[in-house]
């Protein structure tokens, strides 16, 4: 995701730089604009986890409510990167 990203920064960078001729300026404008829109819902798409029981070490997504069991460790420990109910990018884990 951090890849895509960079090469979103990198694309607007690059079309901020084009020729300044009106239509080179509107395609610019309208490219730069969509490249700020895809990262804008690229950077929103996370969640969050946290412990809600720790007798059963279950732990719960902030934003569809998955409840998931480890048998040991939690997210981190068990590289867990997206939650597998909604598919968002988990970006901070609460213990």
């Amino acid at each position: 995701m951090q890849e895509i990203i960079k090469k979103l920064d990198q694309r607007i960078a690059h079309w901020q730089r084009l020729s300044t001729y009106k239509t080179d300026q509107i395609e610019r404008e309208a490219r730069t604009k969509e490249a700020k829109e895809i990262k804008k819902l690229i950077e929103g798409h996370t969640c969050e986890w946290s412990l809600t029981d720790d007798e059963v070490n279950a732990w719960e997504c902030n934003k569809c409510g998955a409840y998931w069991v480890f048998t040991e460790g939690g997210p981190v420990e068990n590289n867990m990167q997206y939650c597998p109910e909604c598919g968002r990018r988990i970006t901070r884990v609460i213990e």
